[in-house]
């Protein structure tokens, strides 16, 4: 019985290098890093998608998660409370429910965009 890693179903990546002078290459890396990307990931943007970084979609969704996270937190404070004293106001009720459309109306959103 062999033991072991599973093969990865992706190619493998190969290495390609590229020669750039200083200058050129601190260029890159601060793009990168104002993108939120790799220098990898930058360039294979910027090579296989026509010379433009889209990092929308990345934005788009590091704020659909601070989102989201929120959210979750308001509804585990409601939870807390109404394991706590064994009863839920109805304001608290349309508070989760104005959550979950918001929540809804977040992803709807994004979904819209990466399409």
């Amino acid at each position: 019985m062999l033991i072991g890693r599973k093969k990865q179903m992706i190619d493998p990546r190969k290495n390609f290098t590229v020669r750039l002078s200083d200058t050129e290459r601190e260029r890159i890396m601060q793009a990168a890093k104002e993108n939120g990307l790799t220098p990898s990931e930058y360039l294979r943007e910027l090579v296989l998608y026509g010379g433009k970084v889209d990092t929308t979609l990345m934005l788009d969704r590091r704020d659909l998660v601070n989102q989201i996270s929120k959210v979750g937190n308001n509804v585990n404070q409601i939870a807390h409370v109404a394991n706590a004293s064994q009863t839920v106001s109805e304001y608290k009720i349309m508070q989760i429910k104005d959550y979950m459309k918001d929540i809804y109306n977040l992803l709807m959103e994004v979904l819209n965009k990466w399409q």
